[in-house]
This record gives C-alpha cells, structure tokens and sequence, in this order.
C-alpha cells in the first residue's frame, strides 16, 4: 500500500511487476486512511454523522463503542481504588 501522491515514483523490479501481473502480489494506492482501512479490512471505515456517531456497522463505529466501554472501565477501576484507600486510610492522631 502506497500513498497515491507517490505512485509516479513507484520503482519496481521484474519479479515483483510479474507477480502483480499473475495476482501473486497486490500494490495499493491509496489517496486517505479510510481508503487503507477498508481494504487490509474489509470493513467500510464509517464517517461520524452529525450527531458525532459513527454509522452501526463500521470499522470506527466498533473503534468508538471499544473506546468507550475501556473507558467506563477504567472509571469503574478508579472509583473501586478510591474506595479502598479510603478504607485503608489512617485516621489523624488525636490532638
């Protein structure tokens, strides 16, 4: 996979012009990120819509509701902590 602006100076040797020629080797020119994703994925990228979601079905849209769900864990995990060392806190000295 190669950038499109960079296709011009795309130099290859024999073996590998012949290998793409017979399907044994692929050489991709992309023009954005979304473009690269879709294809070593098979998924459609996703654009965010208006309301700042991805659409169901997507590469990000599961990127996105991953994100969030190991974020609400690791809030869960800060909060259980915080609780603890609460617990486990000393208790000033008497004045």
């Amino acid at each position: 996979m190669i950038p499109k602006s960079n296709e011009r100076h795309l130099m290859l040797n024999k073996e590998v012009v012949e290998a793409v020629r017979e399907g044994r080797f692929h050489i991709w020119s992309v023009e954005t990120i979304e473009q690269g994703i879709e294809i070593l994925t098979g998924m459609t990228a996703g654009v965010r819509g208006k309301s700042g979601k991805f659409p169901k079905g997507t590469l990000y849209h599961l990127v996105d509701e991953r994100l969030k769900t190991m974020g609400e864990k690791l809030k869960l995990a800060d909060k259980t902590k915080r609780k603890q060392r609460k617990k486990t806190a000393v208790a000033p000295a008497p004045k």
